[in-house]
């Protein structure tokens, strides 16, 4: 009997199959850093175009394809999601992998981004912004600490400057921009002791997320980046309490402005009549992976585990 035909036969199928899952690959590959570079590309002429159009929606309205609206046909977006004071263009997007560009505007400020989530998980870059002096008024940079505080219907900054601490209230409405509550001057003395409670921060609890696991109530997160941005050193509270941060936290409601107090005691720490409640830790990547896994990787894009 003669093997050699069928062997012959397996051989050409599976470098077929080889070739067809290398070109899916590289076709993929091909679309998604298109789909980057064409963002990246953008002159701030072109930004502010884009801009404008998302300052002109006036309803609710989905394009593809075809429908896609002239001012956005320059990016080759494959779906648009405009409101009025949201606009998602889409320009890639696979099995929970997507490149996308929005532009969030407000009464006051407009503000592009890139968003791209692959395998390594979501990035956000901002790539143009109206009013930069206002963008800077409710998130400067230098910052010695960050105490970031949510709820389901609030939400604040408490930023300590060098000379200041100032409270801002993040947008929690569509069309709402961010907004300085008040500030007022930090004494050299009293940032000198803020820097004191910040260097005694147990190192144990650096780096780690605190959760009762309730979805709804409060959450706080200490950020140490000096622009407010996600450290891997910060320290997030989700409806838990960690002795160690009160006087810290007292000392910045204390010393910053009278009529904005951090509520903490309030929304999170214990008391006779609501114990202590059990709370799970991790560490803040295990955290984001949990909440944010990465995409799935079909056989057409196994080149992001190893090019992305």
């Amino acid at each position: 009997m003669n093997f050699r035909r069928p062997l012959s036969w397996l051989c050409f199928a599976a470098t077929v199959a080889i070739a067809g899952i290398v070109a899916f690959n590289v076709a993929d590959y091909i679309r998604f850093h298109r789909a980057i570079s064409r963002v990246e590309s953008l002159a701030p002429v072109q930004l502010t175009s884009l801009a404008n159009f998302g300052r002109q929606v006036a309803g609710h309205f989905s394009y593809r394809e075809n429908e896609i609206p002239r001012d956005l046909q320059i990016l080759k977006p494959i779906e648009v999601h405009a409101m009025p004071s949201l606009t998602d263009i889409h320009l890639y997007s696979t099995e929970q992998a997507y490149v996308m560009l929005r532009i969030k505007t407000s009464a006051h400020n407009q503000q592009i981004f890139l968003w791209i989530n692959s395998h390594r998980g979501p990035i956000s870059k901002r790539l143009w912004v109206r009013n930069p002096d206002l963008e800077k008024e409710v998130s400067p940079d230098g910052r010695l600490l960050t105490i970031a505080l949510w709820t389901l219907n609030e939400s604040y900054d408490w930023i300590v400057l060098s000379d200041r601490i100032c409270v801002v209230q993040r947008t929690t409405k569509i069309g709402r921009g961010d907004e300085l509550e008040a500030s007022t001057p930090l004494e050299p003395d009293s940032r000198n002791h803020i820097e004191a409670l910040i260097r005694e921060i147990p190192t144990s609890i650096r780096g780690k997320e605190f959760n009762t696991g309730a979805a709804d109530g409060a959450h706080l997160v200490v950020k140490f980046a000096p622009n407010g941005e996600d450290d891997p050193n910060d320290i997030a509270l989700r409806n838990a309490w960690v002795e160690e941060l009160r006087p810290l936290l007292s000392i910045i409601s204390i010393k910053g402005p009278k009529d904005f107090p951090i509520p903490y005691a309030r929304y999170l720490t214990p008391s006779d009549n609501s114990p202590r409640q059990p709370f799970q830790i991790r560490t803040l990547e295990e955290s984001r992976l949990a909440d944010d896994p990465p995409p799935k990787t079909p056989f057409w894009g196994i080149w992001r585990k190893f090019l992305d």
